[in-house]
């Protein structure tokens, strides 16, 4: 097949596609930091209220952490700790509480990457193992690991 030579017309639409594709890539790194904003924003109007001496928890426009295109949902403290939004530790935590039960380090991995992640296994085994260090996870049989839950 013989390739047909650029016209001005095609030239000038590979342009408008290069600049809509780095504006696309630019909003869509924007919207992964929104939930992180809103989260940061809350937690500094209900620090201010605290510190006003008026209700924390008064109905009001907090802005809460969505989830939908570019956004993950954020996971709740686990064990009394936050990892930061959209972490691959945050992603990990996500994967396996959707789990509900122990998962090897394929699976993980290959959850990880269907969420987009470029997670390299020794970077992974290493998130893992900070994990099981710190009590958020446990590791009930080689290469598998699991939410640590605790009981009080």
């Amino acid at each position: 097949m013989v390739k047909k030579p650029l016209t001005p017309a095609l030239a000038e639409m590979d342009v408008r596609i290069a600049r809509l594709q780095e504006e696309f890539t630019a909003l869509k790194r924007a919207a992964d930091r929104l939930a992180v904003i809103a989260n940061d924003l809350h937690t500094l109007q209900r620090a201010r209220a605290i510190m006003a001496g008026e209700d924390p928890d008064a109905p009001g426009e907090a802005p809460t952490p969505r989830t939908g295109f570019g956004l993950r949902a954020t996971v709740p403290h686990v064990n009394g700790r936050n990892p930061r939004e959209g972490s691959t530790t945050t992603l990990t935590l996500e994967i396996l509480k959707e789990a509900g039960a122990p998962l090897p380090l394929k699976q993980i991995v290959d959850g990880l990457r269907a969420r987009g992640s470029q997670v390299t296994v020794p970077g992974i085994i290493g998130i893992l193992s900070r994990a099981v260090k710190k009590g958020m996870l446990r590791r009930p049989a080689p290469s598998t690991y699991a939410l640590e839950v605790r009981r009080t």
